[in-house]
């Protein structure tokens, strides 16, 4: 076992209490109150373990935290998020609990457990037990979970300065990092028709729910042009009373491509939707939000690099693409090398079975600490 893998071993058990703790400070993100006592929490340790930390202040999200540690000029960037999709009041539904090896909790996996690895690898640079050839630069993103809206700018701002970006998102089934992620782009079409009495004057109305019938299938043969690009209409609100022909109807759509590219034609195409019935009129509003992470060369280079250290260490990471997006795709299209998945390995993002397998904490540890080593 390495000096790496021996010290990682050691801090397992107050890994997971710090995980657990993290877990139990609940953090929304549409709870900026929240979402902060987790920047706290974070904020405190880190600047305990010598970094200098800059809070980005919000007024509708959470503070965005930033964390620097090291003088030298070449800087890897650690990323990752402390908001979850847990409303407020989740840990009655999902306790905070250890089972056969695993442990549950909202946010655990997604992704509390490698927001605490991101604080551990500070401290063992800080306390020189690595030498790691580049600067440590961390950025704690606050609304990742709804899009980063608020953070997006500060992020490219940090990540230009940095060579390379390590995103602690969770890995994979079976600890396998993420060398390809699909692009996310987020719509909300609008149709507005012209109310009328269904039974006395039907034909006076325009019902924005049928010309809504006849765009599904609009929107459905655009998408389905553009390869392995997906479609979902997730929320649809429409119509008063059944006995009302409905003026008004409001879509929001999900839509992944799988290459840059096609992201400004599916736009292109979604804004010329033209309305079937005579007196319907639309409005799209939204954009691709997160870029497609695509696998580069130099992606490449940084999860071969991983695997070998991996290797070493006595097992295998793997690799393998999602349709999720994260932060990571933010980076990447910057042209920045970005090996995304690196978090504990576990399952049930979003779901109410959320878990970390305990013994992967310490390898993970040693894996990031490894490969930053090689960087």
């Amino acid at each position: 076992m390495s000096r790496i893998q021996d010290y990682a071993q050691q801090r397992a058990e107050v890994l997971l209490e710090e995980i657990q703790e993290l877990v139990l400070l609940e953090s929304p993100s549409q709870d900026r109150g929240r979402v902060n006592r987790a920047v706290e929490w974070m904020e405190e340790r880190l600047q305990a373990a010598g970094a200098l930390t800059t809070r980005v202040p919000q007024t509708e999200a959470g503070d965005q935290l930033i964390a620097r540690l090291g003088a030298g000029p070449d800087k890897t960037l650690l990323l990752g998020h402390l908001d979850t999709v847990w409303d407020a009041g989740q840990l009655v539904r999902m306790p905070v609990r250890l089972s056969d090896g695993k442990a549950y909790g909202p946010g655990i996996f997604d992704m509390k457990s490698g927001a605490v690895l991101m604080l551990e690898l500070f401290r063992m640079a800080g306390r020189k037990l690595c030498t790691f050839p580049t600067s440590l630069v961390a950025f704690f993103n606050s609304d990742e979970e709804v899009g980063s809206g608020t953070s997006r700018a500060a992020l490219e701002e940090v990540a230009s300065e940095c060579r390379q970006a390590l995103v602690l998102e969770p890995c994979l089934p079976g600890g396998r990092a993420k060398t390809f992620r699909k692009g996310v782009g987020i719509y909300t079409l609008e149709i507005f028709g012209k109310s009328a009495h269904a039974g006395v004057s039907p034909g006076r109305g325009v019902s924005a729910v049928e010309e809504f019938a006849h765009q599904v299938f609009a929107l459905k043969q655009i998408v389905g042009t553009f390869q392995n690009a997906s479609l979902n209409i997730g929320v649809v609100q429409g119509g008063t009373r059944s006995n009302v022909v409905p003026e008004y109807l409001r879509a929001e759509i999900d839509i992944r491509i799988s290459s840059s590219s096609d992201g400004p034609d599916i736009d292109r195409s979604l804004r010329a939707l033209a309305p079937v019935l005579s007196g319907a009129t639309f409005r799209v509003s939204g954009g691709i939000n997160r870029p497609p992470l695509e696998r580069t060369s130099g992606v490449g280079r940084l999860y071969e690099k991983a695997a070998t250290v991996a290797k070493r260490q006595g097992w295998t990471l793997g690799e393998g693409s999602t349709g999720g997006g994260s932060d990571g795709s933010l980076t990447a299209a910057l042209g920045i090398p970005t090996l995304d998945g690196l978090g504990v390995d576990g399952d049930g993002a979003h779901a109410v079975d959320e878990h970390i397998i305990i013994e992967d904490i310490p390898r993970r540890l040693a894996l990031l600490a490894g490969l930053l080593e090689r960087i």
